[in-house]
Formats: structure tokens, C-alpha cells, sequence
């Protein structure tokens, strides 16, 4: 029997590189990888058989009945949030609980990595309704906001406030604006004498700390199988599942004695599986399930979704197969 062809756009991130350098194997699978930053051409793309998605994006999706791809539980992108707040320099502003009754700008409210910086405001009792939210480019490396997010989030009667062509950055500077919340640094951040600074000068021991507290390393992208690949052939899902996370092995012990990118990324690794464990970054639903179920009820906590989400019930096709 031939192999079957199949076709993954994902972007290019270093632990695809056995699967692309042919190191890996996908059991009878002819696998061409597409190594892209878009997610969401490939959607409606019908020759791309799966692609990664935003977890925020599939859960929006699964609640309202939209299920044209299959999630499979590979975490491919993660990150904590604290890094992504900034301020003018010299701001009072210290603390998330600082935030309560100023005006705060992003890029896009449903985004995953918007939705977990919120819910480390409210894990540190932050009352987000208290905030006066902007949407709009960042600056001119983001795209315009071309549609506004239909949400009123938290109230109501608390509509985000949209702009299409000043730029937040520029906000922020002109004291329009108490901070940004952002996944990539401002333009200006890197600035010589920049007037942007990050909240917390010391994100990493903000986000060490988080993770004590709460357990979770916030899961930002997974893939998805298209559902009419994966209804004539379900095994297709557990055979990705496997080979993207064996490369993912594959890649981290590498990493390991491979680590002269930066003059002390070893350190770094070592940093990081000493607070995270030697596995930190665990794909499957069981090593995840505070991790689901925590997205799951901010989606709803932050009036992203409509009614609340059975974090069981989202990847229930996959865990069926795996069961098999």
C-alpha cells in the first residue's frame, strides 16, 4: 500500500528540523512540511492537510460549532506573559494592580497570548472590567486592525475602543495611554533613552514565580488536522502526534550540546528545566489538563466565548484515537 501524502504548514521553528532534514519519519506518511508564519491562509487552503493554529482561535471555533479541523495536542509555541507589559519611564505604575482604572492598549483582544497576559492580571486579583481596554496596531511592524473584535468584554456596556490609524505606541508615549499590553516589544522599546520600559524589569522572576504559584506554562499554538483527512483516516492524527513529538525529543536533547547560539543559552536550558522540570515542555492532554481547562475558563472569564467550555470535550476526537 502507497503512502499517504500529506502536507503540514507550521513555521519554522528548530525542533521541526528532524522532521524536515528526513532524521524522522512519519509512519506511512509522505509528510512535505510548509514552513510559514501564516495560520490563516492555509485554513482555506484545502491542499494544506494540517496546520498550526492558535489555541485561542480553535477554542473560539469549537464553541460555536465550527470543527473543520481536529485539535491534536502539540503545544508547538509557549510563553509566560509578564514580558509583555509596558509603560512610559518614570510611570507609577508597579504592579498589575496598578492597572485598575487606566487605559490600556493592545493589538488584538482574543489573541491566546492577550488572553493569558489577562489572566495573569487576574491571578494576581486584578479586576480587568476596572480597565479602560484599547484595540489598534501597536506600531508600524503590525498590521492595521482592519476588523474590530465584536466583544464587549467583562460589562456590557464596556465596548473596547477601536482605532484604525493612530498607532498605541505612539499613545503610550503622548501619555494618551497608561500602558501596552504586547507580544513583541514596541518598535521604540529598543530605542536609545527609549521612554518605553517594560513593567517588570525582572520579567523572568515574575513569570518563575507565576508558574510556582499556578503550575501553568501557558500554551499558545497547537495543530490541527483537517476533519475531512482525519474522518478518512483518524490514525493519521496519532501518526503526527507521535513524529512531531518525537522530534521535539529529538530536539531538545540535542539542544542541550548544541547551545552555543547565545553565549549562555546552556545556562538558560539549565534555568529552565530546574523550575520546569526536566520536560518542560510537555505535549498530550494529561501533562496539560490545568493548562486546557485554565484557557478554557479565561475564554469565558473574559467574555471571549459566549458560555463556558468543556476542556474535556476539545481535544476528545484525538484522546478517542489515542485510546485505540
Amino acid at each position: 500500500m502507497s503512502n499517504t501524502a500529506l502536507t503540514l504548514m507550521i513555521r519554522d521553528y528548530d525542533f521541526v528540523s528532524p522532521l524536515v532534514c528526513g532524521d524522522l519519519a512519519v509512519e506511512g506518511i509522505d509528510l512535505t512540511v510548509d514552513r510559514s508564519d501564516d495560520m490563516e491562509t492555509p485554513k482555506a487552503d484545502q491542499s494544506i492537510h494540517a496546520v498550526e493554529l492558535s489555541f485561542s482561535r480553535y477554542l473560539i471555533d469549537f464553541a460555536e460549532g465550527n470543527f473543520d479541523f481536529v485539535g491534536i495536542p502539540v503545544f508547538v509555541c509557549r510563553s509566560f506573559r509578564h514580558r509583555c507589559f509596558f509603560v512610559r519611564k518614570g510611570s507609577e505604575i508597579q504592579s498589575f494592580k496598578d492597572l485598575e482604572g487606566k487605559r490600556v492598549g493592545t493589538d488584538f483582544f482574543p489573541a491566546t497570548g492577550n488572553t493569558w497576559s489577562r489572566a495573569a492580571m487576574s491571578e494576581q486579583g486584578v479586576a480587568l472590567g476596572k480597565i479602560e481596554w484599547w484595540e489598534g496596531s501597536i506600531d508600524e511592524s503590525y498590521a492595521p486592525i482592519e476588523k474590530p473584535s465584536e466583544i464587549s468584554p467583562f460589562s456590557p456596556n464596556q465596548a473596547l475602543k477601536t482605532l484604525s490609524e493612530r498607532k498605541l505606541e505612539d499613545m503610550l508615549i503622548d501619555g494618551e495611554l497608561d500602558a501596552l499590553m504586547c507580544s513583541s516589544p514596541p518598535e521604540r522599546f529598543y530605542d536609545d533613552n527609549s521612554q518605553i520600559v517594560r513593567l517588570f524589569a525582572d520579567f523572568k522572576s515574575e513569570e518563575q514565580a507565576y508558574y510556582r504559584r499556578t503550575g501553568v506554562n501557558p500554551g499558545h499554538h497547537i495543530m490541527g488536522l483537517r476533519r475531512s483527512v482525519f474522518e478518512q483516516d483518524p490514525s493519521i492524527a496519532k501518526r503526527l502526534y507521535t513524529a512531531l513529538n518525537q522530534s521535539m525529543a529529538i530536539w531538545m536533547e540535542r539542544r542541550l550540546y548544541l547551545a552555543e547560539t547565545t553565549a549562555w543559552v546552556l545556562a538558560d536550558i539549565e534555568e529552565s528545566m530546574a523550575v520546569l522540570g526536566r520536560d518542560w515542555q510537555p505535549n498530550g492532554i494529561k501533562a496539560n489538563q490545568k493548562m486546557i481547562k485554565t484557557l478554557c475558563d479565561e475564554e469565558y472569564n473574559q467574555g471571549i466565548i459566549a458560555a463556558p467550555l468543556d476542556s474535556a470535550a476539545v481535544f476528545a476526537d484525538f484522546e478517542k484515537i489515542m485510546e485505540t
